[in-house]
């Protein structure tokens, strides 16, 4: 094999020079390269598939499943001389622990809201809470409660 630059040009003029045939029949497939600015209106539901392999870490987080009201406790309480209707509202979660815990009372038709309440908690082991309402009227009320975390909501409603 000669090494000099003289002799490789000329061996690359005889290569290209030289033609490849092949004998039989093939699909002819046309190949169109496109910039995203050339998308055509019509292809909004144009699905791409693309091949290759990649790794990741999925983290798995498990969401608060179930809330609970267990138990509704009516008390009267005197200060200052008038009596207050005071509600315990004894609830239960399973799944996750909630970060937040907001109640909604609402009117007997459960329609309008009359008092809203949100607040931030620490995770207990049982998730179990008491949440205490004043009340200045005696009467029907819906009571709408739930809990929040990072990731889900869950609800439960009940009527007292």
């Amino acid at each position: 094999v000669n090494q000099l630059p003289a002799a490789s040009k000329a061996a690359n003029k005889q290569a290209a020079k030289r033609a490849l045939v092949l004998a039989g029949h093939a699909a002819a497939v046309a190949v169109a390269r496109r910039d995203v600015s050339d998308k055509q209106p019509d292809d909004d539901d144009c699905v791409i598939y693309r091949y290759g392999s990649f790794c990741t870490g999925i983290e798995v987080f498990e969401g608060i499943e179930k809330v609970e009201i267990l138990q509704l406790d009516n008390n009267v309480m005197m200060t200052s001389g008038t009596s207050s209707n005071v509600l315990d509202i004894t609830v239960t979660c399973q799944g996750s622990f909630p970060k937040e815990v907001c109640s909604v009372i609402l009117d007997a038709e459960c329609l309008k809201p009359l008092h809203t309440s949100c607040n931030m908690v620490e995770p207990s082991k049982e998730c179990q809470m008491v949440l205490r309402h004043f009340f200045n009227n005696s009467g029907v009320y819906c009571i709408n409660v739930s809990m929040a975390n990072d990731v889900s909501l869950a609800a439960t409603s009940a009527k007292v």
